[in-house]
């Protein structure tokens, strides 16, 4: 059994805020977020105290977001229900390249500072289970796996989960590698955790619980043995996890990538006559090319600097006194402020070879 597709926060922002005139011993702090069909939801509420240094009011907040879930965000500060601060609207994405964001007046400062949790940092980890409690009764023996989880200040994440091994208390696991962010937040004390279970074959599962550990990358350094105690509350004598060897990899991910890299922007659009009606414009829908701007340009303008775009046109002859392409063009420098240094025709045979799709 192998989890792929796992559901964790991989970039944490640190929220400074600095007041200046008012002098309120704690701020209430709501985030919130906007989705594709550009609805506000609030997602956090949290009150935070202050600290009196020299003249000011300040303090700092953490919060860690999933990358692939939401883009737009929004940070409201408060007194309370009827006295606001201030506030500042951010980009996922555009905070993550630039590092940094700081919006400041006569009354307050906020200055945000994006750090990723997943910087290509591997955990080369080989492990084994020796003695392991059988929860399978006396004829049979348990099917034992791990799973490894994060604890992000507000619960424990799944973060991987290892195949099974049928009928066996001293089992060996498969080697892997996971990025330390996702278990320790590149903190070497933070503890993970590691959970053994009994697989079960039964729709839904029914895993039996073995034992548990909670320990850091520095109590594994310091364990001369390299073997741990699993612990169940109900049992005294539930077995060892023993790490066969463990090592550290770096390796470029995609988080990573995204801070010292540029995204060259080409757009294509059909104007073949069987796919017009697409390009109609209507006063109360956007057609299904607006609305892939939208959704799709949003998100890649914030890794162009230059703000520059190629536009190619297929399945029809290029014609600047084109009314839908005139919108279009307009449409894309105005709501995007995209510069298009090239725009041209081609056929869908130059489409293929352009990206060797054969």
């Amino acid at each position: 059994m192998q989890i792929q597709d796992y559901k964790f926060k991989n970039v944490k922002i640190e929220v400074q805020l600095s007041i200046k005139e008012l002098q309120p011993k704690q701020v209430e702090v709501q985030l919130s977020y906007k989705d594709s069909n550009e609805q506000i939801y609030k997602i956090k509420n949290q009150s935070i105290l202050m600290n009196k240094q020299d003249d000011q009011w300040i303090t700092s907040y953490n919060a860690v977001f999933e990358f692939h879930k939401y883009q737009s965000y929004r940070l409201d500060i408060s007194v309370d229900e009827d006295k606001s601060i201030g506030y500042i609207q951010f980009q996922l994405g555009e905070l993550i390249k630039n590092g940094t964001q700081i919006k400041t007046n006569n009354h307050f400062t906020i200055k945000l500072e994006a750090n990723l949790l997943q910087k290509g940092t591997l955990l080369f980890q080989h492990w084994a289970g020796e003695k392991l409690l059988n929860t399978d009764g006396i004829f049979n023996k348990s099917d034992p796996f791990l799973q490894f989880f994060q604890w992000d200040d507000d619960e424990w994440k799944l973060a991987y989960v290892t195949e099974f091994i049928e009928d066996n208390l001293n089992p060996t696991w498969v080697p892997f590698s996971i990025d330390m962010g996702l278990l320790n937040f590149y903190d070497d004390y933070k503890n993970f955790k590691i959970e053994c279970w009994d697989h079960s074959q039964k729709n839904p599962p029914k895993h039996k619980f073995i034992g548990f550990i909670e320990l850091s990358y520095h109590d594994i350094m310091l364990s001369p043995s390299k073997q741990f105690a699993l612990i169940n509350p109900e049992h005294k004598n539930c077995g060892h996890l023993k790490l066969l060897s463990c090592q550290i990899k770096h390796e470029l991910n995609f988080y990573s990538w995204l801070q010292s890299k540029q995204i060259q922007i080409l757009i294509f659009m059909e104007f073949s006559k069987s796919s017009m009606n697409m390009h109609v414009k209507s006063h109360n829908q956007l057609n299904i090319f607006q609305q892939f701007l939208i959704i799709i340009g949003s998100i890649l303008i914030q890794y162009n600097k230059q703000n520059t775009a190629s536009l190619y046109g297929f399945g029809g002859k290029l014609n600047q006194q084109n009314k839908d392409l005139q919108f279009l063009l307009f449409y894309i420098d105005q709501f995007y402020n995209f510069k298009l240094i090239k725009w041209d025709s081609i056929d869908l045979r130059r489409l293929f070879k352009m990206f060797q799709i054969y």
